[in-house]
């Protein structure tokens, strides 16, 4: 199970629906704060997020999802339009950092790696 946090219904769909479309079930949320209650009801298996959201930052809903327990070793993509300061995103914990727009393409190839525990290095991809 995948959760996909961005606010923006024009990024999120089509990401969402090329996950769906390759066989992945899709939790949406389109704020930090909704994206923390997602994660405790539904314990994704991993956490797709842009790092601009409201309420709740990327940066900060990494560190918040780093803190519980049940959901603490999931692995993290990151979104980001500007690929500057990435050295906060490693230390947050994000492993793998995707320059937006990605193509859905490389987006699921991060994703499966991910999730057949291929190690990612903290991958950044422009």
């Amino acid at each position: 199970m995948v959760l996909l946090v961005e606010a923006s219904p024009a990024v999120r769909l089509p990401l969402a629906e090329s996950l769906s479309g390759d066989g992945l079930a899709v939790i949406e949320a389109t704020s930090g704060l909704e994206a923390l209650h997602k994660a405790r009801t539904f314990k994704p298996h991993i956490v797709i997020t842009d790092l601009y959201l409201p309420d709740l930052d990327g940066l900060s809903l990494s560190r918040a999802l780093r803190a519980q327990e049940f959901i603490r070793d999931v692995p993290l993509i990151g979104l980001v339009g500007r690929m500057t300061a990435l050295a906060p995103l490693r230390v947050a914990g994000f492993s793998v950092i995707l320059r937006k727009p990605c193509s859905s393409r490389l987006l699921l190839e991060r994703v499966r790696g991910l999730l057949d525990r291929e190690p990612s290095g903290g991958a950044v991809c422009r």
